[in-house]
């Protein structure tokens, strides 16, 4: 009876490998952003030009579609009820008209402080990887779909690499701006340049 007792008790096992590699990679994106911002695309008419490569398209909108992204994921860690109630999150709140599409300053200052509730809310990634997510989806219907925390990290990070792309091409192909070789990259291709291997990748 005592071992049962003493087995009821035992604190839960929290695996937060998974998290604290995908913050890494999550912080490095966001301090991507941030030297772009800071070296780069440095001025209000290069955040607003319109682009012709991608219609309709603009580095501000571009760079505040990848910050609403990590903003809500990071809301719903703040404000849902502690585990095991599931993390509420709904990435269809965005924020559209923003002054950092427009204003330098206001982006700049909006992604240094995303980067750091990102490390400070989230202890530097130590957060449950299995830690359960209640997405809630508008397909037009809304539909609820179950996810965890390290999925929807690793989800925002693609979604900015994505985004970093498309970002480049108006940033060197329009404005013809210098921009970090490795900006808007996906992290597996990087590691494959550097393994040295010109192989074609296996699929």
């Amino acid at each position: 009876m005592m071992q049962d007792s003493a087995h009821s008790t035992a604190p839960e096992t929290v695996d937060t490998f998974a998290s604290e590699s995908l913050f890494k990679t999550a912080a490095l994106l966001l301090s991507q952003c941030i030297e772009l911002l800071e070296s780069s695309v440095t001025t209000d008419s290069q955040l607003t030009h319109i682009s012709t490569l991608i219609p309709g398209s603009t580095i501000g909108k571009h760079l505040r579609h990848t910050h609403d992204h990590f903003r809500l994921l990071l809301d719903s860690l703040r404000s849902s009820p502690p585990s095991p109630s599931p993390l509420l999150l709904s990435y269809d709140t965005r924020s559209r008209n923003v002054a950092s599409e427009s204003s330098h300053a206001a982006a700049l200052e909006s992604f240094r402080n995303l980067r750091r509730r990102l490390e400070d809310e989230t202890s530097e990634g130590r957060v449950d990887s299995g830690r359960r997510v209640l997405l809630e989806a508008v397909t037009p219907e809304t539909v609820d779909l179950e996810s965890t925390w390290a999925r929807e990290l690793w989800f925002a990070s693609l979604h900015a690499t994505h985004h970093f792309a498309l970002l480049r091409v108006v940033a060197v192909g329009e404005l013809h701006l210098s921009v970090p070789p490795e900006f808007g990259v996906a992290p597996s291709t990087l590691v494959y340049r550097s393994s040295g291997d010109r192989s074609p990748p296996k699929l």
